[in-house]
């Protein structure tokens, strides 16, 4: 009897050890699906990327927004964000694995790749591709560092806005653009509210025509002009006035700035 209690007593203490290593063992599974799921971050000079997944190249990231930073500074002629966004005040960049996961978290319609948001200066993307690297990305820093030299208060108009970000993600490729045989009148393209629009045709013209007057006044005109004409929107002045007040004697008026603008496209400016 004794001895057939020690071997029960055994067996039992077996059992218990093979519970304790599968409980162990889960414990340790499930730290690491916990870590796995864990944001992890990159810092750079001006950014800081966070992602999940190793299957983002988060320093690729890294190198072209420090790059695309540099060069879009340069471009609109925005001298003072030369080192503005330092320490505490990077932006963040948030690289989602999945495109589900990142509709899912961000709220953002079914085709987007990317989503910025201007007072947080966070941008929020779906992995590393090249499409988010070359197109999406510049395109959404150009957003941000706009409206950090802006702000919110001011009345940009649109065509502005989205004007800079479609020029200085096309800035890189250098591409040579087709002169456009029609375009939406001034007056009517400062009211227009594009995101609300389905039609695809009228959005292309939209942004075709905002990418091509944003080159015509920094090309043309001059980058210090422009970031001038940018202050006084900031300041509070309406699109009329900003342009009396910087271009006094060539593009006073939007009919002005509409006038030159179609004439230098047409004679193959843009």
């Amino acid at each position: 009897m004794r001895g057939s209690w020690l071997v029960a007593m055994r067996g039992r203490g077996t059992v218990m050890s093979v519970v304790c290593l599968v409980l162990l063992l889960s414990g340790c599974y499930a730290h690491a699906k916990a870590s796995d799921n864990a944001w992890h971050e990159l810092k750079g000079k001006h950014f800081i990327i966070a992602f999940k997944s190793d299957s983002v190249d988060s320093s690729e990231v890294l190198r072209h927004a420090e790059a695309y930073y540099s060069s879009i500074v340069k471009l609109l002629g925005f001298r003072r964000l030369d080192n503005f966004w330092l320490w505490e005040r990077r932006a963040r960049i948030k690289l989602y694995a999945s495109h589900q996961e990142f509709i899912r978290e961000t709220g953002a319609p079914s085709w987007a790749v990317a989503k910025a948001n201007f007072r947080h200066r966070t941008i929020e993307a779906f992995g590393s591709s090249a499409l988010f690297l070359e197109s999406r990305l510049p395109h959404e820093m150009a957003h941000l560092i706009f409206r950090e030299y802006t702000g919110f208060d001011g009345a940009i108009p649109l065509w502005l806005d989205e004007g800079v970000a479609q020029w200085c993600e096309r800035a890189g490729s250098r591409r040579p653009r087709k002169p456009l045989r029609e375009w939406i009148p001034l007056r009517t393209l400062t009211r227009m509210d594009v995101h609300a629009s389905r039609d695809a045709r009228l959005v292309r013209l939209f942004y075709d025509e905002a990418a091509s007057l944003v080159q015509f006044l920094v090309e043309v005109h001059g980058r210090d002009r422009f970031a001038r004409f940018c202050r006084q929107l900031r300041d509070g002045k309406t699109l009329d006035g900003a342009l009396r007040f910087t271009y006094p004697k060539t593009l006073s008026t939007m009919e002005q700035l509409e006038q030159q603008w179609s004439a230098w496209q047409l004679a193959g400016g843009s």
